[in-house]
């Protein structure tokens, strides 16, 4: 099952891609073109020359998962950012111009260090809707024990 959301990061491949890569073809783009690892679990987003094909591509906890997306009229509009968030992804899919999109403001509840999950740490903080904590500024998507992270 394709279970994406908005505790994944995403990241754009900036050069048109061949769409007959597979598997193996699209690992090597994201580890020599965009020096990540492709079993981070992090998605990774490719785009052909003409923008009408779309291929994502994350590594979940058994293997890789590969959603292909050809569009039949009309054309994917690239984000500006190289990271776009889940919002940007969705629209990217579905043919909303992300030029015109504006962001209405929500409410975030502030973090406080005593709502850590790990106590024993100074700069964590859990980010409480999306699963994810922060560490000086660095992101770690897997829950480890507090000395993992020392």
């Amino acid at each position: 099952m394709l279970a994406l959301g908005s505790s994944h990061r995403f990241y754009l491949h900036r050069g048109p891609t061949d769409m007959r890569k597979g598997f193996d073809g699209l690992c090597g783009l994201v580890r020599s073109g965009m020096k990540r690892d492709p079993l981070s679990g992090d998605v990774y987003v490719f785009i052909n020359r003409r923008r009408t094909h779309i291929k994502l591509l994350v590594w979940d906890r058994s293997g890789f998962v590969l959603y292909y997306k050809r569009l039949e009229e009309g054309t994917f509009e690239l984000p500006v950012t190289g990271t776009p968030d889940w919002t940007q992804v969705v629209c990217l899919l579905e043919g909303v111009s992300l030029r015109s999109v504006r962001y209405r403001r929500r409410y975030s509840r502030p973090v406080a260090a005593s709502d850590s999950k790990f106590g024993c740490m100074r700069g964590l903080r859990e980010c409480l809707f999306s699963r994810r904590y922060v560490y000086d500024g660095c992101v770690d998507w897997q829950y480890r024990s507090c000395d993992a992270l020392l």
